[in-house]
């Protein structure tokens, strides 16, 4: 179960930062005022911290409102998958059996303030409510859909191009376009483990495929810094120029 500390007695949905984002984007003033009400407060956890675990009932469901979290499953040898990166906007915490023990774990990458909300009263509230309900169909959907691009990208594509992609996904998930043309920077507080684990590669693997991208001029990670010297090349690297998912506008952290 996650612990954090309570930055707010109440969620303030109008002013919240990722009000137009994710779950409650299309959410009209009366269901954020539901929403607003089933929700127990806003709640920072630091960096390292964990939100979910896997293996143990979590009581709330989350949006994340601020900073970088992860989704991931720890395997019998230990070894850790990262599934996806929760942005802003991003809901947590939803299964098949929202009452049953956690199928993954969520982590914050950085300090993460998220919105909580208990499962049994947001259950109840997905019952009675069929667009807020439809809205959880399409966030989950998206999400789902994009694990499965992660699956495809570790197993057909070589290191290169899988770093590409997810740069291009993260740039694209953050500001609705691709990047390009001029030089461009992404906020990217990844380590070499975590880009490890997401794309199956070793620490090793990663440090050197980072090196060839530098060497390459196409893009550099410094200090939490992805510096994007060349991005029609690395678009063109990622696969992602020609996927209709990123050709213009999204739904943002709907995907995310």
């Amino acid at each position: 179960m996650a612990t954090g500390n309570l930055v707010s007695l109440r969620s303030r949905c109008p002013h919240c930062p990722a009000r137009h984002s994710g779950v409650c984007a299309p959410l009209g003033p009366d269901h954020v005022r539901l929403f607003e009400q089933s929700s127990t407060g806003l709640e920072l956890h630091l960096r390292g911290a964990e939100l979910l675990r896997q293996g143990e009932r979590s009581p709330s469901f989350y949006v994340v409102t601020y900073g970088w979290a992860f989704t991931y499953v720890l395997l019998e040898d230990g070894q850790r998958q990262i599934l996806d990166f929760a942005l802003p906007g991003a809901f947590l915490g939803f299964q098949p059996d929202p009452f049953a023990p956690m199928t993954y774990s969520a982590g914050c990458l950085t300090d993460v303030r998220v919105c909580a909300a208990p499962r049994r009263r947001l259950c109840e509230l997905l019952a009675t409510d069929a667009r807020f309900a439809m809205q959880m169909c399409m966030v989950e959907s998206c999400q789902e859909a994009r694990v499965a691009d992660h699956l495809a990208n570790v197993a057909q594509r070589d290191a290169e191009a899988r770093l590409a992609h997810l740069v291009v996904e993260l740039f694209h998930r953050l500001h609705d376009r691709l990047p390009g043309p001029a030089p461009e920077k992404l906020d990217l507080p990844l380590s070499h483990s975590d880009l490890g684990d997401a794309l199956g590669l070793t620490r090793e693997h990663v440090s050197r495929t980072l090196r060839k991208l530098r060497e390459a001029r196409i893009c550099e990670l410094s200090e939490g810094d992805l510096y994007i010297m060349h991005p029609a090349a690395l678009v063109t690297l990622s696969g992602c120029e020609h996927d209709p998912r990123f050709a213009g506008a999204t739904v943002r952290q709907g995907i995310g």
